[in-house]
């Protein structure tokens, strides 16, 4: 009988199928990762959003997602680098000691348009959005739940 000195064509081909299906189990997990990371950021960003805004409501701010010294309007697209807090009367700057913007969201996150809102009443009822690759994100002020 006589040795052989490597492997046959059917071995390497077998070797090869196991390591593309290994590979497209790692891909497939990997991607769902991603998502619930970016998901997970957008949480935690727009939860200082949250506090903040409390915090303009319990001093008497109003919502602004609009330009930076425009009136204060809460029914836009937040612009990322706006105060989130301003006063109600011109030129409608931060409203003191409200030094937050809206911050810039994850890479795969964007604000979506707030449905309502102006002056916050205490408790505020303000809700706020953000789509990610995967799900939205939404923001419930009365509650401070974002999910």
């Amino acid at each position: 009988m006589k040795k052989s000195k490597g492997f046959t064509v059917l071995e390497l081909l077998v070797v090869i199928a196991i390591i593309m299906i290994i590979t497209g189990i790692v891909l497939t997990s990997m991607s769902s990762s991603k998502a619930k990371s970016i998901r997970a950021a957008t949480i935690s960003t727009l939860s200082g959003v949250v506090s903040e805004l409390n915090n303009c409501a319990y001093d008497s701010g109003y919502v602004s997602t609009g330009t930076a010294g425009s009136q204060p309007s809460a029914t836009g697209t937040p612009t990322t680098g706006v105060a989130i807090c301003v006063s109600g009367t011109s030129p409608y700057g931060a409203l003191s000691g409200h030094n937050a913007k809206w911050p810039a969201l994850p890479t795969g996150a964007a604000y979506l348009p707030v449905s309502n809102g102006g002056a916050l009443t205490s408790p505020p009822t303000l809700i706020f959005s953000a789509s990610t690759t995967s799900t939205n994100v939404t923001c419930t002020l009365s509650t401070g739940v974002c999910s």
